[in-house]
């Protein structure tokens, strides 16, 4: 089975704030410890390369996340086909 994902792009007011905090803010029925342990376990990446939790984003940074909790309307997304 291939999992989907929804690349996002940072934007300005994302600047500087660290990734684990952001995507709580985008993913507000997602748990911090969830966030957290689809960090760890790599099914979150910036720019197609996994990072830390404490990762500090850039404007532009593309992240792309796994299946689960679908992202609000704020985070500008890539790809909206929906199977």
């Amino acid at each position: 089975m291939t999992e989907k994902t929804e690349p996002l792009f940072a934007g300005p007011d994302d600047d500087g704030k660290r990734l684990d905090r952001v995507l709580r803010r985008y993913f507000p029925r997602l748990a911090l410890s969830g966030v957290y342990r689809l960090i760890r376990r790599g099914r979150v990446k910036v720019n197609l390369e996994p990072v830390p939790h404490d990762y500090r984003l850039k404007p532009g940074d593309r992240e792309a996340k796994g299946a689960g909790a679908s992202p609000r309307s704020s985070f500008s997304k890539t790809n909206t086909s929906s199977p």
